[in-house]
């Protein structure tokens, strides 16, 4: 069951790139297993109020709504995500998706008793603190780039200083003067 409440588990240190409080974290590349476990918990209420409200009002009909099951799905793949630790730039815009489809679901399909309301509010304010890191991480973006770049040169420089340097060592003997 895709939608079973999780637990924390001890290896959120692996997944802890970096957090926003560091001078380089970048919000699209960086995961944030803090963040994500909060968001998680979030798309599992609206999993949750989602099935329960399917299982409840539409058991005894013979069809079934494309609408609340695409909100199920799209919830169920981006819960994945956070559970197995994709960036938070990803998670964010997978949970406006969810978002999206929630309340095309209010607007155009569902009947009061089938709304999902307070897990909507819960995944809203989820995707609104994650946007509010996104804003605080921008400024951090320049030196974030700026540390991936100074790490490629560091790594690289010895080998192209050998190449070059010895290259030049190669060419200083072979090189013939001519007397004037």
């Amino acid at each position: 069951m895709l939608w079973a409440p999780s637990t924390p588990d001890d290896g959120d240190a692996a997944l802890a790139a970096g957090t926003p409080a560091d001078a380089t974290y970048n919000f699209c590349t960086g995961i944030y297993a803090a963040e994500a476990r909060r968001g998680a918990a979030a798309l599992e209420t609206l999993l949750c109020d989602a099935a329960a409200r399917s299982a409840a009002h539409l058991a005894d009909s013979d069809g079934r709504y494309p609408v609340l099951d695409g909100v199920v799905a799209a919830a169920g793949r981006v819960l994945v995500g956070a559970r197995v630790g994709v960036p938070l730039g990803t998670l964010v815009r997978g949970k406006e998706l969810v978002l999206w489809k929630a309340d095309e679901w209010h607007r155009h399909f569902a009947a009061p008793a089938l709304r999902l309301d307070g897990a909507m509010r819960g995944l809203a304010a989820a995707t609104a603190a994650w946007r509010g890191v996104e804003f605080a991480s921008w400024p951090k973006l320049l030196a974030a780039r700026a540390a991936t770049a100074a790490g490629r040169a560091a790594a690289y420089f010895p080998q192209v200083y050998d190449r070059a340097v010895g290259r030049q060592m190669e060419g200083e003997g072979d090189h013939v003067t001519h007397p004037g």
